[in-house]
């Protein structure tokens, strides 16, 4: 499951980040399962200059390299970050 975090962007810049990540992924082969999570977080440097960022946590590793080129797209500095496991809840 691809987890998309966005960080350091008002709610309302947050929300057109996240329409805009789901639009470029529309029909993809694992959209079903992507999610975008907003965090409410201001992120600056040592100067006060706002350093928002998105971050990818994707527990299926063969599309990583796919998704981090698309979000290049969105012009802002990615993480990506490697889950040993994703756990669905039961059911």
């Amino acid at each position: 499951m691809p987890n998309i975090e966005i960080h350091g962007l008002s709610n309302l810049m947050a929300r057109d980040v996240r329409k805009q990540i789901f639009d470029m992924f529309a029909g993809g082969l694992y959209v079903d399962e992507m999610v975008v999570t907003i965090f409410p977080t201001e992120v600056t440097d040592a100067r006060g200059k706002r350093r928002t960022f998105l971050r990818l946590a994707n527990s299926y590793q063969a599309h990583t390299r796919e998704i981090v080129e698309r979000l290049k797209g969105l012009n802002m500095d990615i993480e990506r970050i490697e889950l040993a496991e994703f756990i669905p809840k039961p059911g």
